[in-house]
């Protein structure tokens, strides 16, 4: 009898011990996330990476062990002591990262955790937030359109937003992402609202807004920190003069700014100024996989008063042909993925007048990250 039933145990055993694995890995989570009162989860579609900055320096000015995770250019790690390490990934980025971030947490016996939200699609968000995170506090930065080859719409691009309302928590939302929907799902959620004012402010000084209302929900004041002590995000806009092959010209680090919302805040303020003549030169980073995001930055450069030249990094013939029917001056740049930052920007240099400002958009990784690095690590005097 007991031999008769050898293939049945044997066709039950895995999935009963894949269960007990499971069910192990859950009650770990349950445990590492009450371990943290104060679990904070922050969406939006710009400005992400540096509102968790903010706001992981803003809590250890107000003496709360916090340690942040933020994902929007290079996955970096923030600790309680303010140091910042790389986020060491096995493979390509996945929402399961932040059990591992949240079991970390709880071995650094941290108070509070800082972490982006990594998903896009409206389920992942969901997930994220309800089987991952289970925040006490949400953050929506703003929401703008972006990744429309996986949400193609504003409407389906807001719906996503709601899966980041917690349960019996708070959000906090600048007034510009705050919908009826919105408030409706955080009324059947029990969650407070907090509407941050942003309207009339600069980028940087949005993002501070909103972190410090976070902060303030969370029991830590508004003590704004030295700014010495809020880490850098690598993919910050930054300004560089550089002087290159006998040509100067400065150079727009806007590759992270990946939405033409978030790049019109910036062009207006650095780049459509009527009383500087200085010739303007838009270097488009363009990814395979991201099409209709540099479709929507041509579209964006052609509709503008001043249109600038257009140097493709990174082209495909339909690119070109698409620049070439809107209208645009434009011209290419070669730089396969191993080619050096540095070296792209001769190449660079060599395709601008001298005096030029030349934007980096599009895309931040790949060739632009090379790049970013470069104006960084190079010694070219790059400042914000």
């Amino acid at each position: 009898m007991f031999k008769a039933d050898l293939p049945m145990l044997a066709l039950l055993l895995p999935p009963a011990v894949t269960l007990l694995f499971l069910i192990i890995r859950g009650i770990r989570l349950r445990a590492a996330l009450k371990s943290v009162p104060i679990r904070i989860h922050v969406g939006g579609t710009r400005g992400k990476s540096t509102v968790c900055r903010l706001i992981a320096a803003e809590l250890k000015a107000g003496s709360i062990r916090t340690v942040a995770k933020t994902t929007g250019t290079d996955p970096m790690l923030i600790l309680p002591d303010g140091g910042v390490r790389p986020w060491r990934r096995t493979g390509p980025p996945s929402i399961g990262e932040q059990r591992r971030f949240a079991l970390l947490a709880r071995r650094l016996e941290a108070r509070a955790m800082v972490l982006e939200c990594m998903a896009i699609r409206p389920e992942f968000v969901r997930a994220s937030e309800r089987d991952l995170v289970r925040a006490t506090i949400a953050v929506i930065t703003n929401i703008r359109p972006d990744h429309l080859e996986d949400t193609p719409s504003m409407d389906a691009i807001t719906e996503g937003f709601l899966g980041l309302v917690p349960e019996n928590g708070v959000i906090v939302v600048s007034e510009d992402a705050l919908s009826p929907a919105l408030r409706q799902e955080a009324q059947e959620r029990g969650t407070a609202v907090v509407a941050v004012r942003t309207s009339g402010l600069s980028a940087d000084a949005t993002n501070l807004a909103i972190a410090r209302a976070v902060c303030v929900t969370a029991g830590a004041g508004a003590a704004a920190p030295e700014p010495h002590c809020v880490a850098t995000d690598p993919g910050a806009f930054a300004l560089a003069d550089l002087d290159l092959h006998g040509k100067r010209f400065r150079f727009a680090n806007a590759f992270a700014c990946n939405d033409v919302v978030s790049l019109d805040i910036l062009w207006k303020e650095h780049a459509d100024n009527a009383d500087n003549p200085a010739p303007v030169v838009a270097l488009l980073n363009h990814r395979n996989d991201r099409p209709l995001r540099s479709l929507q930055f041509l579209d964006y450069f052609a509709a503008l008063r001043r249109r600038p030249k257009i140097l493709l990094l990174g082209s495909t013939p339909w690119l070109r042909r698409a620049a070439r029917h809107r209208g645009l001056d434009f011209g290419t740049v070669p730089g396969m993925p191993w080619v050096s930052g540095s070296r792209m920007l001769e190449r660079i240099a060599a395709r601008v007048p001298s005096g030029s400002l030349v934007w980096g958009v599009g895309n931040y990784h790949g060739r632009g990250a090379s790049i970013a690095r470069a104006l960084a690590d190079g010694g070219y005097g790059c400042s914000r």
